[in-house]
């Protein structure tokens, strides 16, 4: 019989992505990055990940920049963010 089936990421717990992830906050925010991700997904050297983003964050091109040149040195060479606009919840009054 076969071993139970391990996911990639439980078979290295020091993961060093993972740790940028953790250690990196939003811009303007003491929010992780780690925190926000609603998918992540990793194929060799190309992260996708998709964030709840708020407005108070700034512009996500120089977040993405950042968080770039954060990883790039941990072998991730292509960043795709897809970016979830948290909104407040709007309250339409009674006709």
């Amino acid at each position: 019989m076969l071993p139970p089936f391990k996911p990639f990421t439980s078979l290295f717990g020091d993961d060093p992505v993972k740790k940028v992830l953790e250690q990196t906050d939003l811009p303007n925010s003491s929010v992780s990055v780690s925190s926000a991700i609603t998918q992540q997904q990793r194929q060799n050297d190309v992260l996708d990940l998709t964030l709840k983003w708020s407005a108070a964050y700034g512009e996500p091109e120089a977040f993405h920049q950042q968080l770039s040149e954060a990883l790039y040195s941990h072998g991730i060479r292509e960043i795709n963010l897809h970016l979830i606009e948290e909104t407040g919840v709007r309250h339409v009054p009674p006709v």
